[in-house]
């Protein structure tokens, strides 16, 4: 059975002013009753479709061009620590703060819950992107103390990851061990975080809120934010290198 909705459409009010209270009072209403359901569906105003068709056939063109190339399936796994697209994601928002933040940053914050697609090998659009961030997050970049950072890692461990770039989190038996920060761009050494130490993190807008239960992320003394949409910043990476690629490397629970 189709389900009907239906629309009422008020066509006539009567009200009436309560002495020198002002108070208002409905005396009477009228008004029809329309069934909205899928008889409607036959229902096409054809110069509406045609005049926005050429629009339309350009939005489409725009979402197929192609950008870059992917070498290896990026697959998401929203029930492991991490996943090829969490790191490349986390990586390459890493890069693009780097390039826009007048300061160092230090690492970068992702979550899984952002990553909408998985991108199997192949050409990438920009459709592509859209599908993998339909929304408009915007890059921040966040002040937070190397406790806030140690505090992060602990609820890593306890939510079974998320994204991060130019960090590593250490855990044994569901305990935090260490935390690491990148010194080079190479990613090559590795120092660890200091509770009394400053450092830069590159995320969302979204997780400066403390969504997704990362609650250090909202206790950030400045944020830097531009209004850099990462979904554009990923498509300027992908345009950038051309050629893309990730794989897991134990960056979100690396047992010591």
């Amino acid at each position: 059975m189709n389900k009907c909705y239906y629309l009422i459409a008020l066509t006539a009010l009567s009200l009436t002013m309560l002495g020198c209270q002002k108070k208002v009072r409905v005396q009477q209403t009228s008004g029809d009753i329309f069934v909205i359901d899928s008889t409607l569906d036959a229902i096409a105003d054809s110069d509406y479709i045609a005049s926005i068709e050429p629009y339309r056939r350009e939005m489409q063109a725009q979402m197929d061009e192609i950008i870059g190339e992917c070498l290896v399936d990026l697959t998401v796994d929203e029930y492991g620590p991490e996943c090829p697209m969490l790191n490349w994601a986390s990586d390459a928002l890493l890069e693009v703060a780097r390039k826009y933040y007048p300061g160092h940053v230090d690492c970068s914050v992702v979550n899984k819950g952002g990553m909408r697609c998985e991108w199997l090998k192949g050409p990438l659009t920009i459709g592509s992107v859209f599908r993998l961030m339909p929304f408009d997050n915007q890059l921040v970049v966040l002040t937070l103390s190397g406790e806030d950072l140690l505090e992060l890692g602990q609820i890593y461990i306890n939510e079974n990851g998320q994204g991060c770039g130019g960090m590593r989190i250490y855990a044994e038996d569901g305990q935090l061990i260490d935390v690491t920060i990148a010194t080079d761009l190479t990613q090559t050494n590795w120092v660890s975080v200091e509770a009394d130490k400053t450092y830069h993190v590159a995320t969302s807008d979204y997780l400066s809120k403390g969504m997704d239960k990362l609650t250090p992320l909202t206790h950030y003394t400045e944020i830097w934010n531009e209004g850099w949409l990462i979904r554009d910043l990923y498509i300027e990476y992908i345009k950038e290198h051309k050629q893309i690629s990730a794989a897991i490397d134990g960056r979100s629970g690396l047992i010591r």
